[in-house]
């Protein structure tokens, strides 16, 4: 009995750790969005692709942020991948709408 307690005790700290470890994912997300959007409203090009490149990766399914990076990288210069992205965008939001078909 005392076994199945302490394995139960640690499958439910397991779980809290990780549910935790996704609320403070969500929360990092949220204050990057809020951070690439200001910059991105205030045409800091720099900042805004920087925020927007971490947000691609940390949520590579995400066509409004492909969208985003696209438009700060033609900001700054960087036609090649610009194109790149906005045609990742595309793409993602073309899968959706597919999706939404079926």
């Amino acid at each position: 009995m005392k076994n199945r307690f302490v394995s139960l005790a640690c499958v439910l700290l397991t779980m809290s750790g990780v549910f935790g470890a996704d609320a403070a994912l969500a929360q990092d997300t949220k204050e990057m969005v809020k951070t690439a959007e200001t910059a991105f409203f205030n045409s800091d090009w720099k900042a805004a692709k920087s925020q927007y490149e971490a947000l691609t990766k940390a949520q590579p399914e995400n066509a409004s942020y492909h969208a985003q990076l696209g438009k700060c990288l033609l900001n700054t210069g960087y036609k090649e991948e610009a194109i790149a992205e906005l045609q990742k965008a595309q793409s993602l939001y073309t899968d959706k709408e597919k999706a939404k078909e079926v």
